[in-house]
C-alpha cells in the first residue's frame, strides 16, 4: 500500500474516485479503531502511529491527483470551448476515434465518424470545402495518425492545427485541425 501511495504520488495517479469511494467506509472505520487503540494503549504507538502517518498520506495524494485531474479537465475544457466558437453550424466535422463529444456539442453540424471504408467521406470533403469549413477532430493520438487519411489529405489538402488539447484529458479531442484547400495543388 506504501509502494502504491508513492508511486501514485511521483510518477502517476492511481487512487480514482471511482475505486476509493468503495472502500472509504472500511478506512474511517479502520482509522478510528486505530485511534481509539492509540489513544488506550501507549505501548501501540509505535504500530499505530506510522500506519496512521500513512493513511493520512494517502488522502492527500488522492486529494492533490484529484485536484490536478479537475484544474486539467478544466483547462482543456476551456481550450475545447473556444475552438467550438470558431465553429459554424453548416460546418462539417471530421473525427478520427469516438464521435460522441462532437456530436453532444455540435449537435446541428454534419458529423462524420472516420473510417477508411467510408466512401462519403472524400464526397463530402469536396462537397463542403469550397462553401463551409471543415474541421477534424483526433480523438487519438494524432501522431499515431492512420496513414489513409493521412496520405489521401496530404494529397489534396492542408491540415492546419488549430488547438492542442492536454492528453491528459481524455474527455475532449487531443487535437483540433481545420481542412483547407491545397491552392498549390
Amino acid at each position: 500500500m506504501l509502494f502504491v501511495a508513492i508511486f501514485s504520488y511521483l510518477v502517476k495517479p492511481m487512487f480514482f474516485r471511482r475505486y476509493i469511494v468503495f472502500f472509504l467506509g472500511c478506512l474511517w472505520l479502520s482509522f478510528s479503531t486505530m485511534l481509539t487503540t492509540v489513544s488506550k494503549n501507549k505501548s501501540y504507538k509505535i504500530i499505530h502511529v506510522p500506519i496512521l502517518i500513512i493513511i493520512i498520506i494517502m488522502g492527500m495524494t488522492n486529494t492533490v491527483s484529484f485536484v490536478n485531474s479537475q484544474n486539467i479537465l478544466k483547462t482543456s475544457y476551456l481550450d475545447f470551448e473556444e475552438c467550438l466558437t470558431k465553429i459554424d453550424e453548416n460546418d462539417t466535422i471530421i473525427t478520427l476515434g469516438s464521435d460522441g463529444i462532437a456530436k453532444f456539442y455540435l449537435k446541428k453540424n454534419n458529423i462524420i465518424k472516420y473510417d477508411k471504408n467510408n466512401a462519403s467521406i472524400p464526397i463530402e470533403i469536396e462537397k463542403n470545402i469550397k462553401t463551409n469549413k471543415i474541421w477534424v477532430f483526433y480523438m487519438t493520438d494524432y501522431k499515431q495518425e492512420d496513414p489513409y487519411f493521412n496520405n489521401f489529405i496530404k494529397s489534396k489538402y492542408l491540415l492546419e492545427k488549430v488547438k492542442k488539447l492536454n492528453p491528459m484529458s481524455n474527455s475532449y479531442p487531443l487535437g483540433i485541425f481545420q481542412l483547407k484547400q491545397n491552392q498549390d495543388r
